[in-house]
């Protein structure tokens, strides 16, 4: 009994002497990593940090610090440790120049000391990008002009925030800069419509590098003409708010065209299909990516056959097409209808190219859009994949509705109907939550070749100044429902499953996100002996997902349904979250 005491006592020592041998070895590891190693640790940290945690930590590593080989990325924003930035970056700035690659200065705070501490050692001499945040404009102009002996500045971004409402200065500068290729110049204010620049049109000696450009301030047409005369290499473009000329008669004045241009986005306010239309027939680019948002009145941008010619002559080369064009309203006044253009965006030069015509329906307004094709959660409706494979891409329009005014249900009524003279609606998302019933059936009587149904989740109450004794919402159907295909994201109460089978009588699919922690056999039982009564004669499979779903999950319900002949020939097996159920 003692020898064995002995020996136990013997092995716990010998082990606790492993143990520290092994936690000294560990603890000694780290000074024999490779300096790679270390460089490849320091690219996702902060110059700052770095500094603080190895500086002084052996000689060693404050050799390291000093290679050639290390280079460092000074960043400041909301969430840098704030003491650690303001005791370090001087010693970075003093001594460690030559190694900067990055300076990011997205937060306001000191921007100003940091810079001018900046200005006074100007050799970074492998800085590669700037980004600055709120530097006053005397500053900022004296930065910039530091930047011109620097050999590779190649990305360079300013927020002027609200310092400055003139930047032809700034713009002087920027393009002096010999080495830059990529701009972004920020310069919303209190008021984003207030921004000047006056530039006059680039010579020859005035041209800049520039290949990315990204105006994120207001400029009308023939500002904007006038920057991009100075980039004759552009090969992106970007222009936040674009706003029409004072005295757009005169056209669109361009020194030259953009043919190395590819992609282009535009987003602009007042300006008309014409002025639009003439720009692009001026650049003569040869665009791949075009993004195109508008909130102008003219109602000549839903003109379909009018794009399509703009799109053959002078766009070609045209991949990747979005467009956005807002109509707004105050549910007072009416506003503008194109008439006679239904289905005119299902032609087959829209769906050769795979471009979908869709509409939105949000509180005041309405939003038509156009937009390259991507898979549905309707086209998905087994676990094995896409069941669809050859889509009729003539009939993916979808009506997608954010919000849904009580006050004014009339007039929304009005608003689907007026998509309706758009485009033929075969798939409807209401993202709203708790949707009226009565409501829905309303939209969907409207939409007579819908096919498929997402809601968010759904309110079987009657609203307000509808109530009538023993009210039958499918009382208000004028139409038959083709809907084949409903996506609840939420359910509250079982009897919703119930209704929406009901509501869709053609039914073969259905998947609900939640079931609000309902008992899982006791929902599977309820729908499957639901489908008799509710005339469901083609509804075949179901998605559900329960965040707890296991194996044995699975065994149980297979138990359920074999026991209690809820079905005879079906398949039920679980995917991550997602148990699906299949039946002949």
């Amino acid at each position: 009994m003692n020898n064995n005491k002995r020996q136990s006592t013997f092995n716990y020592s010998y082990y606790q002497d492993i143990k520290k041998s092994n936690i000294d070895q560990q603890i000694m590891s780290i000074d024999n990593l490779s300096n790679e190693i270390f460089y490849e640790i320091f690219d996702y940290l902060d110059a700052c940090e770095i500094y603080h945690a190895f500086s002084n930590l052996n000689h060693r590593f404050q050799q390291l610090l000093y290679s050639s080989s290390l280079l460092f990325k000074i960043e400041l924003h909301y969430r840098t440790p704030k003491e650690i930035f303001l005791n370090n970056y001087k010693s970075l700035i003093r001594f460690h120049q030559h190694q900067i690659i990055s300076i990011h200065l997205i937060y306001s705070i000191n921007v100003n000391t940091i810079i001018s501490s900046m200005i006074r050692n100007s050799l970074f001499n492998h800085l590669e990008s700037i980004r600055l945040h709120g530097v006053s404009p005397n500053i900022l102009s004296r930065f910039l002009k530091k930047c011109i002996s620097l050999p590779r500045l190649f990305l360079l971004r300013i927020d002027t925030s609200n310092s400055l409402k003139d930047l032809n200065n700034i713009y002087k500068l920027v393009f002096n800069l010999p080495k830059l290729k990529s701009l972004e110049i920020t310069a919303h204010g209190f008021n984003k419509f207030n921004i000047k620049t006056s530039l006059s049109m680039a010579t020859a000696k005035q041209f800049s590098p520039i290949k990315s450009l990204m105006i994120d301030h207001s400029c009308t047409f023939k500002e904007c003409s006038t920057i991009i005369s100075y980039t004759p290499q552009l090969r992106n473009l970007s222009v936040s708010h674009l706003l029409m000329d004072d005295n757009p008669k005169k056209g669109i004045h361009l020194p030259m065209i953009l043919s190395n241009l590819t992609y282009l986005f535009i987003c602009e306010y007042d300006l008309d299909f014409d002025q639009f239309e003439m720009f692009i027939r001026k650049i003569d680019a040869k665009l791949q990516f075009l993004s195109f948002n508008t909130e102008s009145e003219d109602i000549n941008y839903l003109d379909a056959k009018r794009w399509e010619k703009l799109i053959m002559k002078y766009l070609p080369q045209l991949d990747k097409f979005y467009f956005q064009y807002h109509i707004y309203r105050d549910y007072e006044n009416e506003y503008s209808v194109y008439r006679d253009q239904c289905d005119q965006f299902i032609s087959s030069f829209w769906i050769d190219r795979q471009w979908l015509f869709n509409a939105d329906i949000d509180y005041g307004f309405i939003l038509y859009s156009i937009q390259p094709y991507e898979k549905q959660w309707y086209e998905y409706d087994s676990p094995q994949g896409m069941v669809n494979s050859s889509t009729d891409l003539s009939k993916c329009s979808q009506l997608s509705i954010s919000s849904i005014p009580g006050e004014y249900s009339d007039l929304f009524l009005t608003d689907v109907t007026r998509v309706l003279n758009m485009v033929e609606i075969y798939h409807l998302e209401i993202t709203e939550e708790n949707v009226f019933s009565s409501i829905l059936v309303e939209i969907v009587d409207l939409l007579a070749e819908l096919r498929s149904l997402k809601i968010h989740s759904l309110s079987l109450r009657v609203p307000e100044g509808l109530y009538v004794e023993k009210f039958d919402v499918f009382d208000l159907l004028e139409i038959p429902i083709q809907i084949t295909k409903v996506y609840l994201k939420k359910m509250n109460e079982i009897e919703e499953i119930y209704f929406l089978m009901t509501l869709c009588p053609d039914l073969t699919y259905l998947k609900v996100d939640s079931i609000n922690n309902m008992d899982i056999e006791l929902f599977f039982r309820n729908i499957l002996m639901n489908i008799p009564s509710k005339y469901n004669e083609h509804f075949r499979s179901m998605c559900i997902r329960i965040p707890t779903a296991d194996d044995k999950m699975i065994n149980k319900l297979e138990k359920m349904i074999n026991v209690e002949k809820l079905l005879i020939n079906y398949k039920i097996q679980r995917i991550s979250e997602c148990i699906y159920l299949q039946w002949n």
